[in-house]
C-alpha cells in the first residue's frame, strides 16, 4: 500500500490511507534545506493554492502543510513528531524512536512503502491509491513522486541548491553541518543530475518544474521565478466571499438547482 499509519492499541494491521489525487488546483512548493531557503521570508509560503512540502532539517524554519523524511528519528527535530501537520516517514522505520520513546502513534504520522524503481520514469506512471513509491535513497526523489502522487502539475523548488558554494544548509545549526562534506557534494551532483532528467522528462507528463532557489545550480536547467510573484498570482485565483447565504436560503438554492438539473434532463430526452 501507498500510505499507511500504524495501528493504535487494540488494532490489528496496518491502516491504509490515501491522498492520491489525478488532478490538484494546488501548486507544490517543495523545500530543502540548502542555504537558498534563508533567502525566502517563510512565513508567506503558506496559504491557498499551494501545498507546501518540508524535507528533513527545513522545520522549523518552514512550517509545512507536509513534512517528508526518510531518516531515523534520531536525525530530526524531536518538536516535529508532536505537530499536526501531515508527516511521512519510511516504510519500516515504524518501530524507530527518539530518547523519548516511539513516535508511531503520533497523530498524523504516516508511513510509505518504497521499492527501487524498475525503470527510470516509473516516478511518472507509478500513480494509483495502492502503490510503492519509488526509492533512490532520497528523500528528495520519494517526495518528488509523492508530490506527483497528490495531483500537482506545477512543483517549485525552494533551497534545493545542489551546490555547497554558500554552504551545506540553510541553518548553521544543523547538527551534521560539516561531518559528512564530501558524501554531501557528491550526493548534490547526483541530485542536480537528477532534477535535470526529472524537469526535462517532466515536461511530456505535463509536469513542470521551476527554481525559486536563489543562486541554486539548478539555475543552469530550471527558470528562475520570484516566489513572491507567484504567491500574488496563486492568491488572484480565490474567489472572495461576497455574502454568507443562511442554511435555509442555501437549501432553497441547492433545491432549485436540482429541479432544474432534472428539467434540463428531460428535454434532452425529447
Amino acid at each position: 500500500m501507498a500510505l499507511w499509519y500504524y495501528p493504535q492499541k487494540g488494532d490489528k494491521g496496518a491502516t491504509k490511507v490515501s491522498f492520491h489525487q489525478k488532478h490538484n488546483n494546488a501548486v507544490a512548493f517543495l523545500c530543502g534545506g540548502g542555504p537558498s531557503l534563508s533567502k525566502i521570508d517563510p512565513k508567506k509560503l503558506n496559504g491557498p493554492n499551494r501545498i507546501v512540502f518540508g524535507l528533513n532539517n527545513t522545520y522549523p524554519f518552514v512550517r509545512p502543510d507536509v513534512w517528508i523524511a526518510m531518516d531515523d528519528p534520531y536525525c530530526h527535530r524531536r518538536e516535529i513528531f508532536y505537530e499536526p501537520f501531515i508527516k511521512i516517514a519510511r516504510g519500516g522505520h515504524q518501530y524507530r524512536r527518539h530518547e523519548m520513546g516511539r513516535v508511531n502513534h503520533l497523530f498524523n504520522m504516516f508511513y510509505a512503502d518504497m521499492e527501487k524503481p524498475s525503470e527510470a520514469e516509473d516516478i511518472f506512471k507509478i500513480n494509483g491509491h495502492d502503490i510503492k513509491f519509488v526509492w533512490k535513497k532520497a528523500t528528495l526523489v520519494a517526495a518528488l513522486h509523492i508530490v506527483l502522487w497528490m495531483g500537482c502539475k506545477k512543483i517549485y523548488l525552494f533551497g534545493n541548491d545542489c551546490s555547497m558554494e554558500e554552504g551545506e544548509y540553510h541553518d548553521a545549526k544543523t547538527g551534521r553541518l560539516g561531518k559528512n562534506y564530501d558524501g554531501n557534494r557528491k550526493f548534490y551532483k547526483m541530485m542536480y543530475k537528477y532534477l535535470k532528467w526529472f524537469s526535462a522528462t517532466g515536461k511530456k507528463y505535463g509536469i513542470d518544474v521551476y527554481s525559486c532557489s536563489e543562486g541554486g545550480r539548478i539555475n543552469d536547467f530550471l527558470e528562475f521565478v520570484d516566489y513572491e510573484e507567484v504567491i500574488r498570482e496563486l492568491e488572484t485565483k480565490v474567489p472572495h466571499t461576497f455574502k454568507l447565504d443562511h442554511c435555509n436560503q442555501a437549501e432553497a438554492r441547492w433545491k432549485k438547482y436540482l429541479a432544474a438539473k432534472r428539467e434540463r434532463k428531460k428535454q434532452n430526452k425529447k
